[in-house]
């Protein structure tokens, strides 16, 4: 069953694991799955204004915070190239549990965080999540995804469309696109016209 149009809330979405409806997933075949992977991990496709000329990957590898924001420009690059737009699978830990990622790409060796979310669709009649962060080889279907950083028991998980449309918060909309190196401020107002203003006539009727 699809979701209804309009935008919804996670809590309105969510529910346990084993309870997703993923009719309404996307379907990608078994080449675009890899291949869109292996693009979102290698292709250089952001700059920074200190070094306009060196292009950056996705930074996949600050597992610590970013996720919002990673999903975000996959999905944006997906869409750029033609693949069907992915959904996005958000995990939200339960009051008083945290999730828990052991990476090599911290210090520490873990991370926590409150939630997580990356882009998500079906292959094969699987949901299959594309996370470089929590792994850089390859694809993982939702249950192994999962296993990487949380306990089933302790979480909500959702299947979501695009939600930058739902989003509010102007200093998350600006990391956004900031991280995608697209203008984040508001243009300037052109002046309004002068009310005195009298159109030039041409000398015919306009169609």
């Amino acid at each position: 069953m699809r979701q209804p149009d309009g935008p919804r809330s996670f809590d309105e979405l969510k529910g346990p694991p084993g309870s997703l409806a993923a009719d309404c997933v996307p379907t990608w075949t078994g080449e675009q799955l890899s291949s869109g992977f292996a693009a979102i991990r290698d292709s250089r496709l952001l700059t920074v204004p200190e070094q306009a000329e060196f292009l950056r990957r996705i930074p996949w590898l600050a597992a610590d915070n970013g996720c919002e924001e990673r999903a975000e420009a996959a999905v944006y690059f997906f869409h750029q190239w033609d693949y069907p737009t992915p959904y996005f699978a958000r995990v939200r830990a339960k009051p008083r549990k945290r999730l828990v990622f052991q990476t090599t790409n911290e210090p520490s060796g873990t991370v926590t965080w409150s939630h997580h979310v990356a882009p998500a669709v079906r292959v094969g009649g699987q949901l299959m999540i594309l996370d470089v962060a929590i792994d850089p080889s390859r694809p993982l279907p939702i249950a192994e995804w999962l296993s990487r950083f949380s306990v089933a028991d302790d979480i909500d998980v959702a299947l979501c469309r695009d939600h930058a449309s739902t989003i509010t918060d102007s200093a998350v909309v600006r990391r956004i696109l900031d991280h995608l190196n697209l203008p984040s401020q508001p243009r300037t107002a052109a002046p309004a016209r002068d009310p005195t203003w009298e159109p030039m006539a041409f000398g015919f009727d306009a169609a």
